[in-house]
């Protein structure tokens, strides 16, 4: 291992630039043949990748390369730990030159920047041209590889052609011959299946025949049963109507019945003037032709009150009285006479769809049946009245 010179009696400046110059020059060394190392690396990485001919190549040469790489690297690492405490020390010491003998060192350093820039000018130079040359080189043998390859593939086309070509002609004459037992086969499997299908459709025309026969005579036992059910049912129907309508009728009856006692209390009480009460009115003109049937008028000093009652109401009931309300003064004209608002009320037992409802909102009075009495008035606003 060489030594520091010393600079204690600041020798000249030749001296340490050279020194300096020496040990840039050892480092420049190590790192040129670091890249030299990696580009060789590269170059292999980059054969390996086009081609199988990097796969053969010497696996002792390069265990060699790796292990001069690594005892390189290992050297540069020992150079630079020492260099490091060199440069520290050199730099303390340059500096004292440097600031008594500057002016010298910029002359002297102005002219080393010219040799290093000559230097390293040839140095890029001669690189560019040997990089020039290794890709020549590399271009010429992937072309070659490429060639060989290429050829090597077309042979290979070449002979997997023949070979599925040889494949395809034995399958052919493979899959004709079995194709021809498959017909022979299905043939014969077809005549034994239409010998058996003759024989059971013969067996199931017989079997159909008979089951034929047997439901015909069921089916006209059935349809005179249900022709005797149908008679019966309308017959039952046809009672039903009756009954309903004589249920209806009474219970009519029943309601214009009790009305009539009902009907002073229930008006006066909501601030009615009624004094008289006539039931079952009836008028007809010939011309036009329109009649009319009131079941209860109710006549008194400022107002009349037409009455309709019913068992059951619903929406319709009320439309169509409202439509028969429009000959009211036409078929009563000793009412229209008196000048009196005449108003409508409807009375049932039930109200069917919000019928109540429907007929509050067409101005109409509502009265229904009531637990605490036999028949109640619903509220109503003076205002929403309407008259006829």
């Amino acid at each position: 291992m060489e030594t520091t010179p010393s600079f204690s009696n600041y020798l000249d400046m030749d001296t340490a630039l050279a020194y300096a110059h020496k040990t840039d020059s050892r480092i420049n060394e190590n790192s040129k043949q670091i890249f030299e190392i990696k580009d060789e690396m590269t170059a292999m990485k980059n054969e390996h990748s086009r081609n199988k001919w990097a796969h053969e190549r010497d696996a002792e040469e390069i265990w060699a390369i790796l292990k001069n790489a690594a005892k390189l690297s290992e050297e540069t690492k020992l150079i630079n730990k020492e260099n490091a405490a060199r440069m520290k020390e050199t730099d303390k010491r340059m500096n004292q030159l440097f600031n008594k003998i500057g002016e010298e060192n910029a002359a002297r350093m102005k002219e080393t920047d010219k040799r290093m820039n000559l230097l390293f000018n040839k140095i890029d130079k001669e690189n560019a041209a040997r990089m020039k040359e290794t890709d020549k080189r590399m271009n010429l043998l992937f072309n070659k590889i490429d060639k060989e390859n290429a050829a090597r593939m077309k042979e290979t086309d070449k002979r997997m052609n023949l070979l599925f070509n040889k494949i395809d002609e034995e399958n052919a004459a493979r899959m004709k011959e079995t194709d021809k037992r498959m017909n022979q086969l299905f043939n014969k499997i077809g005549e034994e299946n239409a010998a058996r299908m003759k024989e059971t459709d013969k067996r199931m025309n017989l079997l159909f025949n008979k089951i034929d026969e047997e439901n015909a005579g069921r089916m006209k036992e059935n349809d005179k049963m249900i022709e005797e059910i149908g008679k019966q049912m309308k017959e039952t129907d046809q009672k039903i109507k009756e009954l309903s309508a004589r249920f209806n009728s009474t219970v009519g009856n029943i309601m214009e019945g009790l009305m009539r006692p009902s009907s002073f209390k229930i008006f006066k009480k909501a601030g009615f003037s009624i004094n008289r009460c006539l039931r079952n009115m009836k008028r007809k003109n010939k011309e036009p032709l329109l009649a009319m049937e009131l079941d209860a008028l109710m006549i008194g000093d400022t107002e009349i009150i037409v009455l309709e009652v019913k068992s059951s109401c619903d929406c319709n009931d009320i439309d169509k009285f409202l439509f028969h309300m429009q000959r009211f003064r036409t078929l009563f004209p000793e009412y229209d006479k008196l000048n009196l608002n005449v108003y409508v009320a409807i009375a049932s037992l039930n109200y069917e769809n919000e019928a109540d409802l429907y007929a509050q909102k067409q101005g109409l009075l509502v009265i229904r049946v009531s637990e605490e009495e036999i028949f109640t008035l619903d509220p109503f606003d003076n205002q929403n009245l309407r008259i006829f």
